[in-house]
């Protein structure tokens, strides 16, 4: 989640000036921590810090439909 430089917190994923969000190779859906995604950040106000942060991520695919009815997404 995007924030601003004051509010940067790592551990609860606010990120400032971030951009990118780019997949991993190999990532998947529906895998406890199996999406890992590359997230760069550049302070373009003074040109640094400039990087590139690696998350993993636990996605569901919700392209799938449930296989019964599923009284929470009708």
């Amino acid at each position: 989640m995007g924030t601003a430089w004051g509010d940067e917190d790592h551990q609860d994923n606010k990120v400032a000036q971030l951009y990118g969000g780019y997949v991993l190779p190999g990532s998947r859906f529906d895998v406890v921590g199996g999406f890992g995604l590359v997230v760069s950040q550049w302070k373009t106000e003074s040109g640094w810090p400039y990087r590139a942060m690696q998350f993993k991520a636990s996605v569901r695919d919700s392209t799938k439909r449930p296989s019964a009815q599923d009284p929470i997404n009708l």
